[in-house]
């Protein structure tokens, strides 16, 4: 699901990311040759027991040109032992978990950004069974926005455009 110009309350979260992420690019060496570019919000919700996203690169090779991935968490009800819990194995090298793994609970308002250009192999965990008491735990719902190298988007394009011409 992807936000709209028009949700105001998301683009002025948007905006006020995108200033985050210029002086984050400022400080960083390796992304200071990038001319980045902000990608449409998408909202992620992953609702019901063992709802998951399994282990993914955001960005192969430069396939897409996505350099960032940030996701922000609205979960105000969210709990530890609820899942959901997001999973990044930064030494990772192909689509099977290795190395050491850094988790990032779902906490209402957290921002979680990090390089997704061939690493940061990254997974959604499971969302838990009731437990007890037999309460449920809530969906968790994310917003993510991934910024791209704007000179690649061309190439992109064209690549796309190709695969989806008639044979």
């Amino acid at each position: 699901l992807y936000a709209e110009d028009i949700d105001v309350e998301i683009m002025s979260f948007a905006r006020r990311l995108d200033r985050v992420i210029v002086e984050v690019a400022r400080r960083v060496p390796g992304l200071r040759t990038y001319k980045l570019m902000r990608g449409r919000p998408m909202a992620a919700i992953y609702a019901g027991t063992g709802s998951r996203y399994t282990p993914h690169f955001d960005c192969v090779g430069g396939d897409n040109g996505r350099v960032i991935t940030c996701i922000i968490y609205l979960n105000p009800f969210w709990r530890p032992g609820d899942g959901a819990t997001l999973k990044l194995w930064p030494e990772a090298r192909s689509l099977h978990p290795s190395g050491p793994c850094r988790e990032v609970e779902p906490y209402h308002g957290r921002l979680a950004a990090f390089l997704c250009d061939s690493r940061n192999l990254h997974e959604v965990s499971p969302i838990a069974a009731a437990g007890a008491g037999g309460r449920l735990p809530e969906p968790r719902l994310a917003l993510s926005c991934w910024y791209y190298d704007a000179d690649a988007i061309p190439r992109v394009a064209e690549e796309q455009a190709a695969k989806d011409a008639p044979s």
